[in-house]
């Protein structure tokens, strides 16, 4: 076998033609820093926020136990009938909160030891206005008692520590009114989805009146849900006046206490019958005038059916149907 060589000689001015190396993509390597550098900071960012998370969190659990202590005193105080350390968990930079507060431990302690009410209560929630260790305020959600109702509390940071303070008027967020069979209601935005039981309560005592021989020639009512905690229901001219329920307590079962819608009925049966009787009438009322709208709201609230009487008598006895009641 032979093996053969080629020999080719090329012209050293001939040209030549090459292909260029692909050059390296400066783009392309921006790109790829950058998306490291992205990560790197949501990496950071994420870190950041779970610790910041934690710290939060930690503090909100040490300043709900030390808010549960206060809690546990005032319920003991209250039981107790400790006036005094009862009120040294109060806000004493609030003096209205405090004659407000000092009137219902007071008032606790008139009370026999077997009707006081379960007043313990579990902190749930805890949240921050402001700076607490500059005097800010803790608004707390604690469930109160064995039926457990909903309460809102508020608490500031003092030099001594936490003191049950002042409702906040911000946790409620913007006055709201609308109009229900008759009844206008003023209230806020946090508690409406929580007073129409209570509207309800006083359209039909509005509305049983107005099936028998008396009817208000103006039926109109109004229910204001005040900020005031520890304010007991009542009237203020024709309106009927309650506290917020989120200051009173909302029933976590979402059904309210039959206490609570009868003195709902008692007050607008009140109102009602004031004027249904004498819609000149005010707050001018003798000692018997409100002896007798007083049994007839009472006689109603429980629902006795006996109430329904008492009116018709009183104005067949002064021969019209809107004649004024009986002076003393």
């Amino acid at each position: 076998m032979q093996i053969q060589f080629s020999w080719h000689v090329e012209d050293e001015d001939e040209h030549w033609e090459t292909v260029a190396a692909p050059a390296r993509c400066g783009w392309a390597r921006m790109l790829r820093w950058l998306g490291l550098g992205v990560a790197l900071v949501l990496l950071f960012a994420g870190a950041g926020y779970v610790a910041i998370s934690r710290y939060e969190h930690t503090t909100l659990q040490r300043i709900a136990f030390q808010i549960q202590t206060v809690v546990d005193l005032e319920a003991r105080s209250l039981t107790r009938g400790d006036v005094e350390r009862y009120l040294a968990q109060q806000d004493q930079a609030a003096p209205g909160w405090m004659s407000a507060q000092a009137e219902r431990a007071r008032g606790y302690g008139r009370q026999a030891s077997p009707d006081v009410p379960d007043l313990s209560a579990k902190v749930q929630r805890v949240e921050l206005w402001g700076d607490a260790a500059a005097g800010g305020v803790a608004w707390v959600e604690v469930a109160v008692g064995q039926e457990r109702l909903r309460q809102v509390r508020f608490y500031r940071q003092t030099a001594l520590g936490w003191v049950h303070t002042v409702p906040h008027a911000g946790f409620w967020g913007d006055p709201v009114e609308w109009t229900d069979g008759g009844v206008t209601v003023h209230a806020h935005e946090r508690d409406r989805p929580y007073v129409q039981p209570l509207v309800e309560a006083a359209k039909q005592a509005l509305e049983d009146l107005c099936a028998g021989p008396i009817c208000p020639p103006d039926r109109a009512l109004e229910l204001r849900i005040v900020l005031a905690a520890g304010r007991a229901p009542g009237h203020l001219g024709d309106a009927i006046v309650l506290p917020s329920p989120w200051l009173s307590g909302i029933p976590a079962t979402g059904v309210w206490d039959p206490s609570v819608l009868h003195e709902v009925r008692y007050w607008a049966a009140y109102l009602a019958a004031r004027k249904a009787v004498d819609p000149s009438l005010h707050d001018d009322l003798s000692a018997r005038q409100r002896a007798i709208l007083v049994e007839y709201a009472a006689r109603y609230a429980a629902q006795d059916p006996s109430a329904a009487s008492i009116l018709p008598r009183i104005v067949a006895q002064h021969g019209a149907a809107h004649a004024p009641l009986p002076t003393a």
